[in-house]
């Protein structure tokens, strides 16, 4: 059997489970597992274990939750840029300020990935855990990326957007309220470049629809994504039943994996309660799980389109034969083809 192929692309480190938001699209608002925020000497021992093994390139601070919320963060970021690891942190930006911005950037961050997934202020104004006017947010999260552009550091600043060109088919049930249309998406482009550069260019508008995923560079150091949602907690709400996938592909344990915050350490970035744990940081190495045989067995099967544990079943299964079906050719598709045809790993890497 292969061994799994290192250094992965990135570690996704939950520094916390808490969340001053509650998207419609994401499972936080149907998680079970208890809450809590990764200690210190927790965070650095796995950053240690990820540079003295080789495990990954990247640690990303983000698996559940909002990585800004502990208190620590900074020191994080700046204990892996020490130990010679890229660092992402991907935000809300609710609680972001300029000064924030500036500390991060000024410990070594790689890319600030703020994530404006619920753009219109109607909506905001009624979101669940928020806090301040979506005008206040407008002006936190501007503040923050003009401080980014302007630090003589190297951070890449990346604007996400959701769009749903298929809202009624993907979130029939829970409301998701993204863009939906090309004309919407490059309306909401234009609004955030004119908050934080002064004006829009209107060369760079045209590059954005709603029917695929672009990730666009405005500048050597600014890139804004527009890509779809996806609901990567639908097989597991309700009742939970569902038809399992035999088949279909993923990224995790062959780009990439994830510790959360009390140590556990699970298949990938998706694996929200944690289903897929069987230790922890400090029971055994990363390097021992990722060596171990059911994580290499797991691996093996993605890589031959094969769906191997239970709960990866779940998670690429559906509700429906046909859901199940869908998902699990789609999986395929997205991960055999799409994402190697997007390359979008490689478009944010500068170094």
């Amino acid at each position: 059997m292969p061994r799994i192929r290192l250094p992965l692309k990135r570690l996704h480190l939950e520094l916390t489970s808490h969340c001053n938001f509650s998207c419609s699209y994401c499972p936080d608002g149907i998680m079970n597992r208890h809450r809590g925020f990764m200690d210190l000497d927790l965070a650095r021992r796995t950053i240690d274990e990820v540079a003295d093994d080789g495990i990954a390139e990247w640690i990303f601070c983000h698996l559940m939750g909002e990585p800004l919320l502990h208190p620590h963060l900074a020191e994080v970021v700046g204990h892996a840029r020490h130990r010679g690891l890229q660092v992402c942190v991907t935000t809300n930006g609710s609680l972001l300020s300029p000064e924030i911005a500036g500390a991060l950037s000024e410990q070594g961050l790689s890319r600030l990935v703020i994530s404006l997934q619920h753009p219109q202020s109607e909506e905001f104004k009624n979101k669940e855990g928020r806090k301040g006017s979506y005008a206040d947010y407008v002006v936190s999260v501007a503040g923050a990326a003009r401080e980014i552009l302007r630090n003589t550091g190297r951070t890449i600043l990346h604007l996400s957007i959701l769009t749903t060109p298929f809202r009624k088919v993907l979130f029939p049930e829970n409301g998701v309220n993204t863009h939906s249309s090309t004309k919407e998406l490059r309306r909401e482009v234009a609004f955030w470049l004119n908050q934080i550069l002064g004006e829009a260019d209107p060369k760079h508008l045209h590059r954005f629809r709603t029917w695929g995923w672009t990730i666009h560079p405005i500048s050597p150091r600014f890139l804004i994504e527009a890509k779809p949602a996806g609901d990567w907690a639908g097989p597991f709400r309700g009742n939970g039943e569902t038809v399992p996938a035999k088949f279909g592909s993923c990224h995790g344990l062959t780009e990439q994996m994830g510790v959360l915050w009390n140590g556990s350490i699970v298949f990938c970035c998706a694996d929200y309660e944690g289903k897929t744990s069987t230790s922890k940081i400090g029971e055994v190495r990363l390097l021992e799980f990722l060596r171990s045989r059911g994580a290499e067995e797991v691996a093996d099967g993605f890589r031959r389109m094969r769906v191997v544990h239970p709960h990866c079943q779940t998670c690429r299964g559906g509700k429906t034969l046909a859901t199940s079906v869908g998902h699990q050719l789609g999986s395929i598709v997205y991960f055999k083809l799409i994402r190697r045809l997007i390359d979008h790993e490689k478009r944010y890497d500068f170094s």
